[in-house]
C-alpha cells in the first residue's frame, strides 16, 4: 500500500508543476499552439496624427491612445520560433510636426516577478532585464535602421545599423518613460524626427518591427513573424503608414566643453594646471550626409592603451577610443583603409627615444660604412625607435 501512494505522488508532481506555466493565449487556438495566418504575416500598423503631445511619464492616460490603432499579435522568435508567445502586447503610434510617440503595454500576469535590473545606458542586454525594442526603418529599405530599446526600469538603449555594419556608440537623443502596474508594465517613448533620416517625401512609409523579451523565461517575441533560421531578418519586417506632411528637420547641434587639469610630473617640483575648452558641431547637409566637426577636440577622459612590448617588425595597431573618430565612421571601416589613430598631435616624448641614442646614430648611417651593413643596421636601430616610441605612446 506504502509502495502505491509513493507511485501515486510522483505522479502528481509533473502535474503540479505544469499548473504553474505561464499562461498564454495558446488556448484561443489549437492545441501546438500553432498561429493562424493572421499572425504570420507581414502587417501595416497606422501611425495617428495628434494635435496636442503627450506627457512622456508612462502614465498612457491621454485620450487619443485608446483611439490609435493598436499593434498586436505577436508572434515568438526564440526558443519556439513561430507560436505563441507567453503574454500579450500592444503598441500604437502617434506623431505631429516633431516627433513620433510611441506607447507599448506589454501584459504579465506576474507583475512583481518582471526583471528590472538597472545599468548603463546601452547595457540592456548584459542586464537581467525585460526589454521591447522599437526598430524603425525610415528609408524601408532593409538596410538602414534605427534601434531603440527600453527597460521596465526606463533603461535606454539605441544603435545604428547600415549597410556596412552596427554604430552601437550612436546616442540619439530621445525620451522615454516606464513603470510596473498590475496588468505588467508600460512604456512611453518619443522619438523627435531630428534622431532619424528620412526623405521629403509626402507619406512616409517606414519599415517597423517590434520586438519583447521576456528575461525570466528566456522569450523573445516581435510584432510581425521573423524566421529564426535565417540571416536577413530587416525583411521580414512590417510597415507603419499614416505619417503625412512631415518634413526632416534641420540637423544642427552644438555641443560646447570646459575641461580643466591639475598635475604633478615627477620632474617638477611644482604643480601644473590648465583650462581649456571646445565645441563639437554636427550639421546634416542632407538625409545621407552628417558634417561633423570639433574646434580644439579634448581627449583627456579617453581611455589610455594597454602597453604592448612588439618585437615584430610591424606596427601595433590600437583600438579607436575617441568618441569623435568611433561615431558614424562606417564607411571608413571598408578594408581598413582609413587608420584613426594617426590623426592628431605627436605624442609627448616622442623624439627623446632618437634623441638618447646619440653619436650611435650617426656612426650607423654614416656613408662611409658598407652599404649592406649600414642598411642592416639601420633597419634595426629604426625598428628599436619605433618599438620604443610606440610603448612610450601606448604608455
Amino acid at each position: 500500500m506504502a509502495e502505491k501512494n509513493s507511485l501515486t505522488l510522483l505522479l502528481l508532481i509533473p502535474l503540479f508543476f505544469l499548473t504553474l506555466a505561464p499562461v498564454t493565449a495558446q488556448s484561443e487556438h489549437d492545441s501546438n499552439g500553432k498561429p493562424d495566418s493572421v499572425y504570420l504575416v507581414r502587417k501595416t500598423i497606422d501611425a495617428g496624427r495628434i494635435t496636442t503631445p503627450p506627457k512622456i511619464d508612462g502614465e498612457l492616460n491621454e485620450p487619443f491612445w485608446s483611439t490609435l490603432p493598436v499593434a498586436t499579435n505577436f508572434v515568438e522568435y526564440s526558443p519556439r520560433n513561430g507560436i505563441l508567445p507567453p503574454f500579450e502586447t500592444e503598441v500604437r503610434f502617434g506623431y505631429d510636426d516633431v516627433a513620433l510617440y510611441i506607447s507599448a503595454i506589454m501584459f504579465d500576469p506576474h507583475p512583481d516577478s518582471i526583471c528590472k535590473e538597472l545599468g548603463r545606458r546601452d547595457q540592456i542586454e548584459l542586464l537581467n532585464t525585460d526589454y521591447i525594442s522599437f526598430d524603425i526603418l525610415p528609408y524601408n529599405d532593409a538596410l538602414n535602421m534605427f534601434e531603440f530599446k527600453v527597460s521596465p526600469g526606463n533603461l535606454q538603449s539605441d544603435t545604428k545599423y547600415s549597410p556596412v555594419g552596427q554604430d552601437v556608440n550612436w546616442d540619439a537623443v530621445w525620451e522615454s518613460a516606464s513603470r510596473i502596474t498590475d496588468e505588467g508594465w508600460v512604456t512611453e517613448v518619443k522619438i523627435p524626427y531630428s534622431a532619424l533620416r528620412f526623405t521629403k517625401a509626402k507619406e512616409q512609409v517606414w519599415g517597423i518591427n517590434m520586438w519583447r523579451h521576456v528575461r525570466r523565461y528566456q522569450s523573445w517575441s516581435t510584432w510581425c513573424f521573423v524566421d529564426n533560421k535565417v540571416r536577413e531578418l530587416f525583411n521580414y519586417y512590417g510597415e507603419v503608414t499614416g505619417i503625412l506632411d512631415v518634413d526632416p528637420p534641420v540637423r544642427l547641434s552644438f555641443s560646447p566643453y570646459l575641461t580643466g587639469y591639475v598635475e604633478k610630473n615627477p620632474d617638477n617640483t611644482k604643480w601644473s594646471w590648465l583650462l581649456r575648452g571646445g565645441m563639437d558641431v554636427k550639421f546634416g547637409i542632407n538625409d545621407s550626409y552628417t558634417l561633423d566637426m570639433m574646434l580644439i577636440p579634448d581627449f583627456g577622459q579617453v581611455q589610455s592603451d594597454d602597453i604592448i612590448l612588439n618585437l615584430s617588425p610591424f606596427e601595433v595597431r590600437y583600438d579607436e577610443k575617441r568618441q569623435f573618430f568611433t561615431e558614424g565612421t562606417e564607411l571608413f571601416d571598408k578594408c581598413e583603409i582609413f587608420y584613426t589613430r594617426r590623426v592628431g598631435a605627436f605624442p609627448r616624448d616622442y623624439g627623446s627615444a632618437w634623441d638618447s641614442l646619440g653619436p650611435l646614430v650617426t656612426g650607423i648611417v654614416s656613408p662611409s660604412q658598407n652599404p649592406a651593413e649600414s642598411s642592416s643596421m639601420r633597419y634595426f636601430v629604426m625598428q628599436w625607435i619605433t618599438n620604443t616610441i610606440q610603448t612610450t605612446w601606448a604608455s
